[in-house]
């Protein structure tokens, strides 16, 4: 009887080592793509932007610096912007990147809302008025602290964090 027992559990062990073997490949070449951080506005300089123009759903804000400050416009007037989140933003498009491409097909582009309807618009100049930089943003991606991005006249559709 103790003999039998012996025998299931070492079956069962070999098995699972098995498993564990087939699924892991601890012993076999590592094969792993390296990808190539590739950045989707290789010369955007945040320091040298000065007007960012967001539109969605037929609104449209528009930010401008104006003596190294940056400002709301809205009816003409101006009004004080978050320094800090404008900051964070220019430096955030400056980290885009292709290494997380999540697809290459336009057709699921809607999906992702990175589309004129669907997406936020965002047009960035600097200071020749030269834009730097034109993306969509989309939906949040799964884990909620990314969301989804597409260049303008690209079909790539990337993961921005």
């Amino acid at each position: 009887m103790k003999l039998k027992k012996v025998l299931i559990f070492l079956i069962t062990f070999v098995v699972l080592v098995g498993i564990y073997l087939i699924m892991e490949n601890p012993f076999g070449s590592k094969k792993e793509e390296v990808k190539k951080e590739v950045l989707l506005f290789a010369n955007f300089k945040p320091e040298n932007q000065v007007k960012i123009e967001i539109s969605y759903d037929k609104k449209n804000v528009l930010l401008k610096k104006k003596n190294d400050k940056w400002l709301l416009i809205k009816n003409e007037k101006d009004y004080p912007a978050d320094e800090k989140a404008v900051k964070e933003v220019l430096d955030k498009v400056k980290n885009f990147n292709k290494k997380d491409i999540i697809s290459k097909n336009p057709k699921k582009q809607k999906l992702f809302e990175v589309t004129k309807g669907k997406g936020v618009e965002v047009k960035i100049f600097d200071k020749n008025n030269k834009m730097t930089a034109h993306f969509f943003v989309g939906k949040a991606a799964p884990d909620f602290f990314s969301t989804y991005v597409r260049k303008e006249g690209s079909s790539e559709v990337v993961v921005a964090k």
